[in-house]
């Protein structure tokens, strides 16, 4: 077999190599043909790298880890709580690479956006964070981080909507949902610690970030969740001039159009 391999050897050298060495045309032809290919080659590879590299590639992967965290947790939340545990949450920062504290955030402002806040709700959360081992300063952080993002999209907190388009009152419906939902959060004390000093505490903190007043945070303060009706809800969140009713039945339907819009990153 060696001596057969050696003989096909040979036998290639002399029919195909030697030939093409004494024949400088051949030899210029092949060069160039070995040129196309491998350029042909770099060119493809460069333009799926630079695909993959797009914004749109990156916003389309953001999405779907995005999705795979609201997807995943709500397999468990709230119907079957008790299972979700810290080997779960690993399986999705292993997936997303997200940090516990980001998935916590991810979901949060999901809840926020999307969820009917009830007491439900509220006791997802709190399993979420033990789960999630999250300090209070955590805890804090990502709420004003929400704050702040909530501010930069719809801007200062407002219960007089008069004179605003039907877009403008809709979005500061959403605000002001959003708005009193972190309030109630901020003042948990199983969730935060409430601090005496008025400069640390978090519910002063995010009435800070949203420019609330004292009279429009005793408004839109959501006291006990067991009481709030879908109907308390509409009114808390249809502020606006009393004497416009086309603007209040607009509001009261905001935050299932402001769903379309969800954020996240």
């Amino acid at each position: 077999e060696e001596e057969e391999e050696a003989n096909l050897s040979q036998k290639f050298v002399r029919t195909i190599v030697e030939p093409i060495k004494d024949r400088p045309a051949v030899r210029n032809v092949l060069a160039l043909a070995s040129m196309y290919f491998v350029g042909t080659f770099l060119w493809s590879t460069f333009k799926v790298v630079r695909k993959m590299a797009s914004p749109r590639a990156k916003k389309r992967r953001q999405v779907n880890k995005n999705l795979t965290v609201i997807q995943t947790l709500n397999d468990f939340l709230p119907q079957n709580r008790a299972a979700l545990n810290a080997k779960t949450l690993e399986k999705i920062r292993y997936t997303t690479t997200f940090s516990y504290d980001l998935i916590f955030r991810k979901y949060l402002r999901y809840l926020l956006n999307e969820r009917k806040f009830d007491a439900e709700a509220v006791s997802d959360l709190l399993h979420l964070k033990a789960t999630c081992q999250l300090t209070d300063d955590q805890m804090k952080e990502v709420m004003r981080e929400i704050a702040q993002r909530t501010f930069k999209k719809y801007g200062i907190l407002m219960t007089e909507t008069a004179g605003l388009t039907a877009d403008a009152v809709m979005k500061k419906a959403a605000e002001r949902s959003i708005f009193s939902k972190l309030l109630y959060l901020a003042e948990l004390p199983e969730l935060v610690t409430q601090e005496a000093d008025i400069t640390n505490n978090l519910s002063w903190q995010i009435q800070e970030i949203f420019g609330s007043t004292s009279e429009d945070t005793e408004k839109l303060r959501i006291t006990t969740l067991s009481e709030l009706e879908a109907e308390d809800m509409e009114a808390l969140f249809a502020l606006g001039d009393a004497d416009d009713e086309e603007e209040d039945v607009e509001e009261s339907g905001e935050e299932a159009a402001e769903v379309s819009e969800r954020s996240e990153s």
